[in-house]
């Protein structure tokens, strides 16, 4: 009877304390001295570290398979106030913006090795509505941001390497545009006359993609994941070395019969731009 008393006794106790922890309220991220909050991520690293220098940060969804999405716990009216630094696999800064009106990270549970592989960003509220000169002046914000930490204008490897105005005004909507050409309001009425952009840059292995419409939105990832989601759905995992291997030549072919007949029209072609090619291909 006594050990019977003893274990109901223990049983209330520890279902009182797990209620205790249930009534706690969760732990938030805690703000500087501005009153702001402060971000880091470094994209390829494991999802724990983000928790270990963001404390409280973060939250996941994540059902054990494919990708999941980590989003700040902050209510929406707050994530303005978080400034993003954000640093490539080698540790360096490469973006950084306060006033994101939303954030996410993108991890997947298939493939760890790729860590925290994709960034996402919204500039802006998707009921904020900008005329056609304030979409620019985002942009251009987003732009010089870009500039200042040494981006490039980004080409698919099967694409010709046309930068600058040639890239948008042959074969505009073939070919990638090189989104640093468009620099002036004259330019952005010019060329983007249905008031929205589509660009894409590169540093090192990381690839960013710039959307600027009624929709304004970032992507950061690493080229490795790039190369992993590229392929058949079945296979991707698992081969994606074996399909790299072969589609690197397959590019780099169409790529030189493109140039080919631009060069034949007197187009100028970039020839100092190069391709990030992942260590084990080189």
């Amino acid at each position: 009877m006594v050990l019977i008393i003893l274990f109901i006794a223990k049983c209330n106790y520890a279902l009182q304390q797990d209620l205790n922890r249930q009534s706690l309220p969760t732990p938030m991220p805690k703000v500087n001295a501005q009153g702001k909050y402060d971000l880091t991520v470094t994209l390829g690293e494991p999802y724990q570290d983000v928790y270990r220098r963001n404390p409280h940060m973060f939250e996941v969804s994540e059902t054990g398979f494919g990708p999941g999405f980590m989003r700040p716990v902050l209510p929406f009216k707050e994530i303005p106030k978080i400034k993003t630094v954000l640093l490539g696999t080698n540790g360096l800064p490469v973006f950084e913006w306060e006033n994101f009106a939303d954030i996410r990270l993108v991890n997947d549970s298939n493939i760890p090795e790729l860590g925290i592989h994709n960034f996402l960003g919204d500039f802006k509220p998707i009921t904020e509505e900008l005329d056609d000169q304030q979409l620019y002046q985002l942009y251009a914000k987003i732009r010089s941001v870009l500039l200042a930490y040494g981006w490039q204008a980004y080409t698919a490897p099967e694409y010709p390497r046309l930068f600058g105005q040639a890239s948008w005004e042959i074969d505009k909507d073939k070919f990638l545009n090189d989104g640093f050409y468009i620099d002036s309001y004259e330019k952005w009425q010019k060329y983007c006359s249905d008031s929205s952009i589509f660009v894409m840059f590169k540093k090192g292995n990381l690839i960013a993609k710039v959307s600027v419409s009624q929709f304004a939105h970032i992507e950061i990832e690493t080229a490795e994941s790039i190369f992993f989601f590229t392929y058949d759905e079945n296979t991707r995992v698992e081969h994606w070395k074996e399909y790299l291997q072969r589609d690197i030549p397959k590019w780099a072919k169409q790529r030189a019969e493109e140039e080919a007949i631009l060069k034949a029209k007197g187009v100028d072609i970039d020839e100092r731009y190069t391709d990030y090619i992942p260590e084990f291909i080189k």
